[in-house]
């Protein structure tokens, strides 16, 4: 593993999601709308943030992309399982905890799987987007579960399915975004898919490298 494991989340992600355009789905419930931007920034930015302080157990970094914190882990021993409790604060304030486990079967040769289960609970964290500064909660809470296969420590393919959402304030009023997309990125290849939905608006990307 290697610190470049932070970048994952920051440009696959924002990359992928960031490129799909799309209608709201008309069977959402009526409340004050995220402006479509602004949500997709800051969901890219959680879903970001949920990997980096996550895989940060794994890699030995500490830190989160977008937060600072202090601290280097420990990578973990082969065949463990790895909880892990990690709060980081808000560049514009607030905070955000992740909590879950990992299991790590890579073996001594670096090959095989690590399978992680994380939740991500933002606390008044307030985020800066193209549409102006918004305050940011859990609904209760954002989580991701999945796994990475591993050959010779190099990493493959990455799997996550994320569901959960958050709660926003800022321009447009407040209200709620839920979140239910799968996701797969092969790292060697730099190819991504993906499906699901985000604050209402449908989600379907296919991108190759």
């Amino acid at each position: 593993m290697t610190g470049k494991t932070k970048s994952i989340g920051a440009f696959a992600l924002f990359a992928a999601v960031a490129a799909t355009a799309c209608g709201k789905d008309s069977t959402e419930p009526v409340e004050a709308t995220l402006d479509q931007v602004a949500g997709i920034q800051i969901a890219s930015t959680l879903m970001s943030e949920i990997i980096t302080i996550g895989f940060s157990t794994l890699s030995g970094v500490g830190g989160a992309a977008g937060s600072t914190t202090s601290g280097v882990a420990a990578a973990p021993a082969a065949g463990a399982r790895i909880p892990i409790t990690r709060s980081v604060p808000c560049q514009g304030g607030g905070s955000i905890t992740v909590q879950g486990s990992y299991t790590n079967d890579l073996g001594t040769t670096g090959t095989g799987t690590v399978a992680f289960d994380l939740r991500q609970r933002p606390s008044d964290c307030v985020m800066s987007t193209s549409q102006g500064a918004y305050t940011v909660n859990g609904n209760p809470e954002f989580a991701v579960a999945g796994t990475l296969t591993v050959a010779g420590w190099s990493l493959g393919v990455f799997h996550f399915v994320y569901d959960g959402g958050f709660r926003w304030s800022g321009p447009g009023g407040s209200g709620s975004c839920a979140i239910d997309l799968t996701y797969d990125f092969d790292y060697a290849n730099s190819t991504f898919t993906g499906a699901g939905h985000m604050c209402g608006y449908p989600l379907n990307f296919n991108h190759a490298g």
